[in-house]
């Protein structure tokens, strides 16, 4: 309630100086500004407003031995304890990775986790002691925990896909797993829902700052073993099935926002479609995009992946 975003205090100053922007390099935390006229410069660290998070890359550590991958968070590994220990050093850089890799997204979730905790996630005993890190922030690390999850190498996604169907979408965007269940006596809110007339509506990205976003997509279409054969020797009348098949996921991906009514066109930087043949007589496909945009790319890698396996169908 108490928050003034930084653009407001901008326009403030805005209506009684002529104020330019000043070159930000690549990795500043502050947004700097000029007066015209005048000598000094001023800036604004906008960590709750216009999120910096991703191109931050800002590491500290404590007097005391801790290091810190964020000044806002509680997250702690204490690297005296383990050079103290005589962890050699390429345990540490793993530790030190780790604890970057589960860095938030923003600062403004961290907020939201605290004020309203999500569902604690369901998981099943043999994942429970590897997966802790993922999903608590204590004040310290156990550092045995970073072994077990960089030895048994478990995708945190793999675990607990976003979508499951006859494909998967995996978000890099390291989201905390929420709980399909809802209650009896809670009304759901559905982001393609006006709340207020009950029809479609297209979610409002507007006041989002652009991020990098990322996604992968992953499905399988069972072939049999005649088409198998004939798709191996590349034989097959229609030409090239693997070949045609990835080309159409991937301008797939690129028209999403057509052939999905409330998606929003996103101008897509990387768009990559591997399709791979299994023993079991079928063929993998997996499904990459890449994006700066204000939302997710996950029904791109979707998309892709959909329609290349229907160009397979197609094709044979």
């Amino acid at each position: 309630q108490k928050l003034v975003p930084y653009r407001e205090i901008l326009n403030n100053i805005q209506d009684k100086y002529e104020v330019v922007k000043l070159p930000d390099d690549a990795h500043d935390t502050s947004k700097a500004y000029q007066v015209l006229g005048h000598v000094g410069v001023f800036g604004f660290i906008t960590s709750m407003t216009d999120h910096f998070c991703g191109t931050c890359n800002r590491l500290r550590i404590t007097a005391d031995g801790n290091l810190k991958v964020c000044l806002f968070g509680n997250a702690e590994v204490s690297l005296r304890d383990l050079l103290r220990e005589n962890v050699p050093d390429q345990q540490l850089l793993e530790i030190i990775g780790a604890a970057v890799k589960n860095k938030k997204k923003q600062h403004a979730e961290l907020l939201i986790d605290i004020i309203e905790p999500l569902p604690s996630p369901k998981i099943s005993s043999q994942y429970k002691k590897k997966l802790s890190v993922s999903f608590i922030q204590p004040t310290r690390y156990n550092q045995h925990d970073f072994y077990e999850i960089n030895k048994n190498s478990i995708p945190f996604n793999h675990i607990f896909p976003s979508y499951s169907v006859q494909s998967r979408a995996y978000s890099t965007k390291n989201k905390k797993p929420e709980s399909s269940h809802i209650s009896q006596n809670t009304s759901p809110t559905l982001s393609h829902v006006d709340s207020s007339s009950g029809r479609a509506s297209m979610v409002n990205v507007s006041f989002k700052a652009p991020t990098t976003r990322a996604a992968t997509a992953s499905g399988k279409i069972r072939i049999g073993r005649e088409a198998f054969d004939l798709v191996q020797e590349n034989i097959i009348k229609k030409g090239d099935v693997l070949t045609v098949s990835q080309i159409a996921g991937i301008n797939a991906a690129k028209q999403t926002g057509y052939l999905i009514p409330l998606c929003h066109n996103l101008l897509l930087s990387h768009v990559s479609v591997d399709l791979e043949l299994k023993p079991d007589y079928s063929i993998e496909i997996i499904s990459k995009v890449e994006c700066e945009g204000k939302t997710g790319a996950e029904m791109e890698a979707l998309t892709a992946v959909s329609i290349a396996a229907l160009t397979v169908f197609d094709m044979l």
